[in-house]
């Protein structure tokens, strides 16, 4: 029997990925103002931290501490990137909100403490599974929300516009995105 995936801790690395991504895709709208080196700076250290949590395997004599350091990071962070374009006049984005509760949710994750279980206790597969799928929907849905917002998703190319002509199917050529479809 493989041992049971570890929730909490890939919980967190799901909502520090999305966190990262979108303090990642906030560097172009703020940058090379502070608030842009910011983003940039968290962005890259989430993703970083992220990717460490998926890797490698809790240490049973880890210090109390490594959590308790970890919060204080993102919640110093959290009022850092809700506070740089404050000050500056420019008003909270939707990227910037949506990192900041992404942060948040992180550190209530890893301010729970963990529960061990009783010896013996058989390993809820179900449950676990239905958990890591509802932490993925909803670190998803606000990390999309948050990428929305960004300067990098007002000149994305709009769906379909990067496809070669294909003609009047449903949905792609002609009238699409809101053409009327009378054009050469």
């Amino acid at each position: 029997m493989t041992s049971p995936v570890p929730t909490r801790r890939v919980g967190a690395a799901l909502a520090l990925l999305g966190a990262g991504i979108v303090d990642l895709g906030l560097v172009r709208g703020g940058s090379p103002a502070p608030s842009g080196l910011l983003a940039l700076a968290t962005g890259t250290t989430e993703l970083v931290a992220a990717l460490v949590l998926l890797a490698r395997r809790p240490r049973p004599g880890r210090p109390a501490a490594v959590p308790r350091l970890g919060i204080a990071l993102l919640l110093g962070a959290t009022v850092a990137g809700v506070a740089a374009p404050v000050a500056s006049g420019v008003p909270l984005s939707a990227g910037a909100a949506a990192a900041a509760v992404l942060r948040v949710a992180t550190a209530c994750v890893l301010a729970r403490p963990a529960r061990v279980p009783a010896d013996g206790a058989p390993a809820r597969a179900g449950a676990r599974l239905v958990a890591l799928f509802s932490v993925a929907v909803v670190v998803s849905a606000v990390a999309t929300f948050g990428l929305g917002g960004t300067e990098a998703a007002q000149h994305a190319v709009p769906h379909g516009a990067h496809l070669p002509a294909l003609g009047n199917l449903p949905g792609h050529g002609a009238g699409h995105h809101g053409e009327s479809g009378d054009g050469p």
